[in-house]
């Protein structure tokens, strides 16, 4: 028996799964909507991504059933990232919180046919969010939605940060897959996003994902799309569109000082029954789940930092944003982190200099082959 199909059937699989994929990455729309269901864990809006996450789930087992093939790697760092987070869970973690931080290692395990299909969605998901937050300013009133004491709702993203990190990770794809003056475009709407967000974590990653691009470009792309990016910046905070305030890195170094000097428990310390919290997923994810569990995903980190140190930005912008915000955790980050570190598992990660190509399917020589070890069984 060979898990095999039709290639017409192949393609009504891979078009239905790119199609839930960017409405599933798209969900937070509703928000713009309907703003009360923000942070409403019992509301309707998080059932319907719930729902769109499990028809994605089932797509993408079809997926793998036709290609037959599964990374190695891939496999055993989400066994690791399920056993580390069962172990917290075992220990006395929060298993809600546990359940959310284990649901995006899905993303880790699409096909590699999948995963070159899929970073085609980088340039209409910027377009979504750039529509989202033109209806926010000039619709809902754009920046008065910032209020300290609500909720911190921007564009199709649930805060700012997520907006600034997403929409630089979505155009690092965009620049890696796409050329010329597209490329332009592309930071040019992101450096507008990241701004309007008001995110720092945003800029830093934005800084960060320009310098990389710079580091192995011409001349000519540096006058044609780094000084405009980083001008456009500039000019933003010297005229007061965009205030750059300190405050929030006190208050994190607040959070690391109060968590390192009162920490007894260092495996678990939700143990301590402290009231610890770090905007740091590293930290984070150490108190909430464990050490083993911390420990697997800055593995993950490295390895994808020693795969495509300057061939491929993206593991800057994860880094970058590590620092600030909960990666693993939030929606859409923890999928576009696992989705990026599986692709760079299966060597699928567009790479600086090179176009992706999507309808090739070269094998990993790092996979379970399905078909083979069912025809084997077979004999």
């Amino acid at each position: 028996m060979k898990f095999s199909s039709p290639e017409p059937l192949q393609r009504i699989v891979s078009a239905a799964t790119m199609c839930i994929l960017f409405i599933f990455l798209i969900s937070g729309s509703l928000y713009l909507i309907f703003p009360e269901q923000h942070y409403n864990a019992a509301g309707w809006g998080v059932l319907v991504k719930y729902v769109l996450y499990f028809w994605l789930l089932a797509l993408l087992a079809g997926h793998v059933a036709i290609n037959g093939t599964l990374s190695l790697s891939s496999i055993i760092v989400a066994l690791a990232w399920v056993i580390a987070i069962s172990i917290g869970v075992m220990m006395g973690a929060d298993a809600k919180r546990a359940f959310l931080y284990l649901i995006p290692v899905t993303a880790l395990l699409a096909p590699r046919s999948f995963q070159l299909r899929a970073t085609s969605l980088a340039l209409p998901l910027l377009m979504v969010t750039l529509a989202g937050a033109f209806y926010e300013y000039f619709v809902l009133g754009g920046f008065a939605r910032f209020h300290p004491t609500s909720y911190r709702g921007i564009s199709i993203f649930i805060n700012p940060n997520n907006l600034g990190i997403t929409v630089t990770v979505l155009a690092a794809y965009v620049t890696l897959t796409r050329r010329g003056t597209l490329s332009w475009i592309t930071f040019t709407f992101c450096g507008g996003l990241v701004l309007y967000s008001g995110s720092k974590t945003g800029m830093a990653a934005l800084l960060a994902l320009t310098v990389l691009l710079l580091a192995q470009a011409s001349a000519l792309r540096l006058v044609a799309l780094g000084l405009p990016v980083l001008a456009l910046a500039a000019l933003s905070i010297a005229t007061g569109l965009v205030h750059v305030q300190l405050d929030s890195a006190w208050e994190r170094i607040r959070q690391y000082t109060e968590f390192f000097s009162n920490l007894n428990n260092t495996i678990f310390p939700f143990l301590d029954a402290m009231p610890y919290y770090a905007d740091n997923a590293f930290i984070q994810l150490w108190i909430e789940m464990g050490l083993p569990a911390a420990i697997v995903y800055v593995s993950v980190v490295f390895i994808c930092v020693m795969r495509e140190r300057l061939r491929n930005p993206l593991w800057a912008i994860f880094v970058l944003s590590s620092m600030t915000t909960n990666v693993p955790y939030l929606f859409p980050l923890a999928y576009l982190f696992w989705f990026y570190a599986g692709t760079s598992f299966t060597q699928t990660s567009p790479k600086l200099g090179k176009m992706a190509v999507v309808r090739q399917y070269p094998h990993d020589q790092h996979a379970f082959n399905l078909g083979e070890m069912a025809t084997q069984s077979d004999r």
